[in-house]
C-alpha cells in the first residue's frame, strides 16, 4: 500500500508533466493551464483544469489530514481545533488576496511541509523514548542529527516567509 499510494501520485504528475509540456512546448507557463488555454479548445481546457484542481487538492487533503492527526492524536489538541490550525495557513493566504499560484503553492509547500517535517521528528524522538514496544525497524540518529535537521526545516520556513510576504 505504501509503494502503489506513493507511486500512484508520482505517476499522475509525470502524467500531466509531460501531457502540459507536450502541449505547449517551450510556451509552457508557471501556471501550466493558462499555457493551455492558448492552445487547446474548451473542452480540453476543462479536463486539464479539472486535473490540475485534483492534483493539488488531494495533496492539500492528505498533508491536511496527516497534520490534523499530529496535532489531534500526538498533541492532544482538540480535532476541530486541530483542522482549524491546518486551514489558518492556506485560508489566511486567500484572505490577503495571494493569488499568485505559484507563489502560493511554494509558501504553503515550503511551511507546511516544513512543520509537518518538524513535527515528525519530535514524534519520533518521543517514540523512542516512550514506546512501549520494539518496532519492526528503527533509526537510531543521533540526538544532534534530530536538531540538525529542526533547525534546517525551521530555516526553510523562515525562508519561506520572509520570501513570500518581503
Amino acid at each position: 500500500a505504501i509503494i502503489v499510494g506513493s507511486l500512484l501520485p508520482l505517476i499522475l504528475y509525470f502524467v500531466f508533466l509531460f501531457t502540459v509540456v507536450g502541449i505547449t512546448g517551450p510556451e509552457t507557463t508557471p501556471e501550466a493551464i493558462e499555457g493551455l488555454t492558448q492552445k487547446i479548445e474548451n473542452h480540453g481546457m476543462v479536463l486539464g483544469a479539472l486535473f490540475g484542481f485534483f492534483a493539488v487538492a488531494t495533496s492539500f487533503l492528505a498533508v491536511g489530514l496527516v497534520l490534523k492527526k499530529i496535532f489531534w492524536y500526538d498533541y492532544h489538541i482538540n480535532k476541530h481545533l486541530a483542522w482549524f490550525f491546518v486551514c489558518l495557513v492556506p485560508l489566511l493566504a486567500f484572505l490577503f488576496r495571494l493569488r499568485d499560484y505559484i507563489q502560493v503553492i511554494g509558501f504553503l509547500g515550503g511551511t507546511l511541509g516544513g512543520l509537518e517535517g518538524v513535527l515528525l521528528v519530535l514524534i519520533y524522538q518521543r517514540a523512542k523514548k516512550n514506546g512501549l514496544r520494539n518496532p519492526e525497524y528503527a533509526l537510531n540518529l543521533p540526538n544532534l542529527v534530530n536538531k540538525s535537521i529542526i533547525l534546517v526545516l525551521v530555516l526553510g520556513i523562515i525562508y519561506q516567509v520572509v520570501d513570500f510576504f518581503c
